[in-house]
């Protein structure tokens, strides 16, 4: 993931946090990420 993508796939998971009403501190386990960033890449 390029610098670039890298600062995308930050807003991407921002995003996502809103759309679920996630509190700023209710994190993404190791887990969701990386399922979560195979899914921004095949976008």
């Amino acid at each position: 993931m390029s610098e670039v993508e890298r600062r995308e796939f930050g807003d991407y998971i921002e995003n996502i946090k809103r759309s679920e009403n996630r509190e700023g501190d209710a994190n993404f386990t190791y887990s969701e990420l990386l399922d979560l960033a195979e899914e921004y890449l095949d976008r």
